[in-house]
């Protein structure tokens, strides 16, 4: 079993945003336990598959909000294109032009 622990304190709202953004309704693999005492966050795996998807989902949500976004904001420190790339070896090089060839693949057409 994997748990990632995060303190809530280095990024205002981390709770909040993870239950709102990965509901356990739609994402039924994983939980989320908030503790008020400690302020921390903790997501659980049972196993390295579910640790993976959701690896992969929030690469795909990063990737859409950096290529959508109007102000040039990076959520990644990194290259996200870079991460997606070893799922996708043929991904296209520019944030706009990999979230357009994932839109087209089908990656963006379920609702959250």
């Amino acid at each position: 079993m994997w748990t990632g622990l995060s303190p809530i304190g280095s990024n205002i709202g981390r709770a909040f945003f993870l239950s709102v953004l990965f509901d356990t309704t739609i994402y039924p693999w994983y939980s989320i336990r908030i503790n008020e005492r400690s302020l921390m966050t903790t997501i659980t795996f049972s196993n390295d598959e579910q640790r993976e998807n959701f690896r992969f989902q929030m690469c795909l949500n990063t990737l859409k909000a950096e290529a959508t976004s109007t102000m040039g904001i990076r959520f990644y420190r990194g290259s996200i294109v870079n991460v997606l790339k070893q799922w996708f070896p043929d991904l296209p090089r520019t944030k706009k032009s990999a979230y357009k060839y994932l839109m087209k693949k089908g990656y963006y057409d379920r609702s959250n």
